[in-house]
C-alpha cells in the first residue's frame, strides 16, 4: 500500500443514491512519487462535484512500479479508502487516463464498474 504522509478527507456532499441520481465517477491520477483520485457526482466527470479525495506518497519501492501498476495502485487504494460511500453506488464510472489507454490493446472510455464488482471482497 502507499505509506507516508496518506490523507483521505472529504470534501463535498455525500453522494445520492437515488435511482435517477447522477452518475458518480472515480478519478484517479499516479506520477513517479504519489497517487491521488477523488469521487464524485455530477453529469460528466470534468465538471462533477467532489465528494470525497485521497492521496499518499509513494515508498521508494513503489517508485519503482511500472506506469499501469501505478494507475492501478491509485484505482485501488482509492477505492479502498472511499469503499463506505464507492459500496451504496449501483453504477460507478471510472474514466481512464491516456496513459493508461496507451497499455491498452483497445481502448474504451469511460470503464463502467458494475455493482458486482463494487460488491466483490479481497
Amino acid at each position: 500500500m502507499a505509506s507516508q504522509a496518506r490523507r483521505s478527507r472529504s470534501v463535498g456532499p455525500t453522494l445520492n443514491s437515488e435511482p435517477d441520481h447522477r452518475p458518480v465517477w472515480m478519478v484517479t491520477d499516479a506520477s513517479s512519487a504519489s497517487i491521488a483520485g477523488y469521487v464524485a457526482q455530477g453529469d460528466e466527470w470534468q465538471k462533477a462535484k467532489v465528494a470525497a479525495f485521497y492521496s499518499a506518497k509513494l515508498s521508494s519501492a513503489q517508485q519503482n512500479y511500472a506506469v499501469h501498476e501505478l494507475e492501478m495502485l491509485a484505482g485501488l487504494e482509492t477505492m479502498l479508502r472511499h469503499r463506505d460511500i464507492l459500496m451504496k453506488q449501483k453504477d460507478l464510472v471510472k474514466p481512464m487516463s491516456s496513459r493508461m489507454l496507451s497499455h491498452a490493446s483497445t481502448p474504451t472510455m469511460p470503464l463502467e464498474l458494475s455493482a458486482h464488482a463494487q460488491n466483490t471482497h479481497c
